[in-house]
Order: C-alpha cells, then structure tokens, then sequence
C-alpha cells in the first residue's frame, strides 16, 4: 500500500501546528497521493483506509475525524454501510463522497443516507480547499455553544409579551362581538321599518286610470314610495358597511393570531 494504514508520514504525528485529522477512504493510492497534501494545507493531518474494516479499525482506537473523504466506488465495498458507520460513530462527522460520475441519482443516494457533499474526480485544487474549509466551518457552527443569554430574552419575551396579547386579543373580540351585535340590531330595524313602509303602500289606494300623469298622484303616495326607495337603499348601504366592517375584523384577528407565537414557540 502507498501509505501505512492510519498513517500520514511521521512529521504529521508530531506537527504541533496541525488541528486534527481527515480520513481518505479509496482503494486507488493515486488519489490518496493526490488529497494528503490537499489535507495538510488546511493544517490537518491526512489518514488513509481503504476497507469498511480499516475504517472500524482506525475508530476503535483513534479519535473521530473531522472529514472524511469517501469514494462511491470501491470494488468489494458496499460504501454505503462505509458511511453509515461512519455516522453511527460520530453523527456530527462532515463526509464528501468521491465520484467520477455527476449522476443525480447516484449522488443523491448517498446524500440521503448522511453525506453532507461530493467531489468529482479528477480532483481540482481550489474546489477541494473549497469544500474543504466549508466543511470545517459547518463544524465549527455546530460546536458553537447556544446563546444562554438570548433563551433568556425569549423567555422574558414570551412571559411578558404573551399575556399582554391574550388580553388584547380578548377585549378586541369583545369590541368586535359588541359592534357585530349593534350592526344586527340597525339591519333589523331598517329592515322593519323597509316592511311597514311596503305595508302602508300596499294598502293606499292607487287610481286606475292609465291617464292620471305624476304630477296628479296624491302627494303621500311620492312620500311613501320616496320613503320607501330610501329604505331599501339605506338598508343596501348599511349591508355593504356592514360586510366591509366585518371582513376588516376578521383580517386584523387573522393578523393578530398570525403574530401570536404558538405552543411550539414556548418551549
């Protein structure tokens, strides 16, 4: 083999400027030569494996990698349990599979049972450093410790900011229910009102002669149906205001619900 197992050269056992170590897992040596020294130049110390059970052995008895690099390909090796341990070791390791092949699907495979990227063969320099320092800065976000001090601004948010809107959200209600009430008592009475005056006309006695022009009509009569025509316009007035207000209550409850954090957002 190129490299001995585990093993990157003897100054990387002892370079005290380098950070930890990432893990070439391919059965091909050219790409071991070609990634190792990619590995160094972001200070961390390369390893190889070249099996599923080299891969077992080294996490026996070393700590985790960062990275690995992992080929889909290798012939004997089902990769995708390569990778599947690997996560089962260590669910924060970052893993980019390697691939001579851009096929959606195959990439895809590997993506959903826990690879977090994939580099093509042949391999280029800058996408390498590029995905690589990617990769360690995905790590470095998870490590980071959560904010103590912002929890705590939620948790006064929500202890002071909650019940002041369930208190608003109920004394509008309250205003809402209140005027939808008053607007049901003015329809009602218009709608009275519209009926006697069709009542009181209905009874008026009208002359029968086609001959008889406006201008000869009892003045009450064009009180009535005056009366009556003002009505029915007041009453399509009032219904159309009154629709427009309700629907404007409903929007602003809908919007106050939506601001409103949910149980979810408590805990």
């Amino acid at each position: 083999m190129f490299n001995k197992l585990f093993s990157s050269n003897a100054h990387d056992e002892v370079d005290k400027n380098l950070i930890g170590s990432m893990m070439i897992i391919d059965d091909e040596q050219a790409a071991h030569q070609t990634l190792s020294p990619m590995i160094r130049a972001l200070h961390y110390a390369p390893v190889s494996a070249y099996t599923l059970k080299d891969t077992q052995k080294y996490f026996s008895s070393h700590k985790s990698p960062a990275v690995i690099f992992l080929d889909v390909y290798i012939p004997g090796v089902d990769t995708l349990k390569v990778l599947s341990y690997c996560k089962e070791q260590n669910p924060d390791i970052h893993i980019i599979i390697i691939t001579g092949s851009n096929n959606v699907n195959i990439i895809s495979n590997y993506i959903a049972v826990g690879a977090d990227d994939f580099l093509l063969k042949p391999f280029n320099r800058k996408m390498f450093m590029a995905k690589g320092r990617l990769a360690l800065a995905m790590i470095k976000s998870k490590e980071m410790p959560k904010p103590v001090a912002h929890e705590q601004e939620l948790d006064l948010f929500a202890d002071t900011y909650v019940p002041v809107a369930q208190n608003r959200e109920s004394e509008e209600l309250a205003a809402k229910d209140k005027m939808i009430e008053q607007l049901q008592i003015q329809l009602k009475e218009s709608e009275a009102e519209r009926l006697i005056l069709q009542n009181e006309l209905s009874t008026f006695p009208v002359p029968s002669s086609e001959k008889v022009l406006d201008e000869n009509v009892p003045i009450l009569v064009h009180e009535l149906y005056e009366k009556l025509n003002k009505s029915i316009q007041d009453k399509q007035a009032f219904e159309a205001k009154f629709e427009h207000d309700l629907n404007n209550a409903m929007l602003a409850l809908t919007t106050l619900k939506e601001l409103m954090p949910n149980d979810e957002d408590k805990t």
